[in-house]
């Protein structure tokens, strides 16, 4: 299985306030026509004490689409574009709240850094 894990910050330093997350995992190996086998995405507005809009329990299920990705070593970029629904959950570990739901789109470019895995494995993308 291939994760990438994307969090954006409002600015350059660490913060869980109006971050945004954006998982997509990959059965195998990723390849530019790959279908991940799913997409999660996170708002935290309030940062870590909630709310959270999440697309996990959603009725429309996320999507994103890779425009590029460059990996050299353990370093790389990517342009993505994802899209979905995200509805409100108060607490982290409440049940969604289907009834206050959003529409989002977003694109994401961002330098990134790659973990293969535990020290010394073998796995490249």
């Amino acid at each position: 299985m291939t994760g990438l894990e994307i969090q954006g910050y409002p600015g350059a330093e660490f913060t869980s306030t109006n971050a945004i997350s954006v998982d997509v995992r990959y059965l195998g190996q990723y390849a530019p026509d790959a279908v991940p086998m799913s997409v999660d995405i996170l708002h935290m507005p309030d940062g870590m004490g909630g709310p959270f809009w999440t697309s996990n329990g959603a009725t429309i299920a996320p999507t994103v689409r890779v425009l590029a990705l460059d990996v050299w070593g353990a370093v790389g970029r990517i342009d993505l574009l994802f899209a979905g629904e995200l509805c409100l959950r108060k607490i982290i570990s409440t049940a969604t709240d289907q009834g206050r739901c959003q529409e989002v789109t977003g694109r994401i470019e961002t330098e990134l850094f790659v973990d293969y895995g535990a020290p010394g494995g073998a796995r490249r993308p």
